[in-house]
């Protein structure tokens, strides 16, 4: 579906625009703040979108999505134990000691290019 269509200026634009509003009015409730309802309403908008020009492929898009999700969860534990070992190694280091000053600057490095 191009943006230039009339089904997607006069259609699908405005309604993924009342969804998202009603998402953030709905996520003023304390109880559904936790749920994340703008996050879902994007994400199921974006799905939305991508489904109305290959409605053939729900499995595979499916398939791709799940994975995506499980590789970024792999990323943020291998970055937490990273940090974590550098931290315990940061406070086995003595005060005074002139290494302590190289091993910061080198673990800083480390999780800026990570």
């Amino acid at each position: 579906m191009p943006f230039t269509t009339q089904i997607f200026t006069f259609g699908f634009f405005p309604v993924c625009m009342i969804l998202y509003y009603l998402a953030v009015l709905l996520e003023k409730i304390p109880l559904l703040k936790k749920c994340r309802l703008t996050d879902l309403a994007l994400i199921g908008i974006s799905c939305g979108f991508y489904m109305w020009a290959c409605i053939d492929d729900i499995v595979g898009f499916a398939a791709y999505i799940v994975l995506v999700y499980l590789l970024g969860l792999a990323i943020q534990n291998i970055r937490k134990k990273n940090f974590f070992l550098i931290a315990q190694d940061t406070e086995n280091n003595q005060k005074n000691s002139p290494w302590r000053c190289r091993f910061c600057s080198w673990a800083l490095l480390r999780l800026w290019v990570c």
